[in-house]
């Protein structure tokens, strides 16, 4: 759906998205409990990192549950078990895909 054309994100607020999104996933840390881990779910082409705002994001997660598990999605300076996983695992097929992104 990214590329039709009624989901352009042309005219869109992205920092507006933003501050939605921390809203959000601060609600899930701060009210329902001890979380495990966290997963977020994309980056690609320029849409990674910085354009996350990933260490921010990251560092407000760490801030509220500092032992959660975070996956790299986000493609930011991080290290976690998963990625762990990928260096010493990295034959097995239901992660060896992760190990492209």
């Amino acid at each position: 759906m990214r590329n039709h054309p009624e989901c352009s994100n042309e005219n869109r607020d992205f920092n507006r998205y933003l501050e939605f999104m921390f809203g959000q996933i601060k609600e899930l840390l701060t009210n329902y409990g001890k979380l495990d881990l966290m997963w977020f779910d994309f980056s690609y082409g320029d849409m990674k990192c910085d354009k996350w705002k990933a260490q921010e994001l990251i560092s407000m997660v760490r801030s509220i549950q500092p032992w959660l598990i975070i996956d790299n999605r986000l493609r930011a300076v991080l290290r976690t078990p998963v990625l762990f996983l990928l260096q010493i695992l990295p034959n097995i097929p239901a992660i060896s895909h992760l190990r492209s992104r």
